[in-house]
């Protein structure tokens, strides 16, 4: 079980910890301490999982629509459906402000540039393989925090007419990849620069 706070793990020891917190399911004698164990099972996988959803269930049970139109709520519900990863708590715990340190930064770092690398070389691969006749797809920076595919648009000014209220900027795949290989060149050199300091 999990005895530090989960942004002080490396990457393994968070996955060990949760890995400890899963029930056995093969268990078949319970026994008069079986529910405080699973209940203590629940409380390390909650800590382990930090607050990473917390806002995404607030803004799905929230009751004031203005305040969270749909498109958001609708983002909000499919983050919700996703498994927390290791690097979802790191993440959530740096725009925290808690005090990660050093070395599991340096980690976290070195994980989402090869995780970028592999989406940029997927979606590079998907353009590859795609024929001229096939028609070009638009994408939607959503208040900068996510991108979702702008169904059925045919050309800019379609896309724009049909992208949520809250979008920022409209993208074409080609500029989508072209964005996410950028970023992934873009952080491997600050992690180069990093290194040398």
């Amino acid at each position: 079980m999990a005895n530090k706070p989960p942004w002080t793990m490396t990457r393994q020891e968070w996955e060990r910890a949760l890995d400890a917190c899963r029930a056995d399911v093969a268990q078949r004698n319970y026994t008069r301490t079986s529910g405080s164990e699973a209940q203590q099972r629940y409380q390390a996988m909650k800590a382990l999982l930090y607050t990473v959803r917390d806002a995404d269930m607030e803004m799905i049970s929230s009751n004031q629509t203005a305040a969270y139109p749909p498109a958001m709520r609708r983002a909000a519900y499919d983050r919700l459906q996703q498994p927390i990863r290791w690097h979802d708590v790191i993440a959530q715990a740096l725009h925290d402000g808690e005090p990660v340190p050093d070395a599991i930064q340096m980690e976290y770092h070195r994980y989402m540039v090869k995780w970028h690398q592999g989406a940029a070389n997927a979606m590079a691969s998907n353009i590859a393989d795609e024929t001229p006749t096939t028609p070009q797809r638009w994408f939607a920076s959503i208040d900068n925090e996510n991108i979702v595919e702008i169904a059925g648009a045919t050309s800019f000014d379609d896309a724009d007419a049909k992208a949520p209220p809250n979008t920022v900027w409209i993208y074409t795949t080609e500029a989508l990849a072209t964005m996410v290989i950028e970023g992934a060149h873009a952080l491997n050199h600050a992690l180069a620069q990093e290194k040398n300091t």
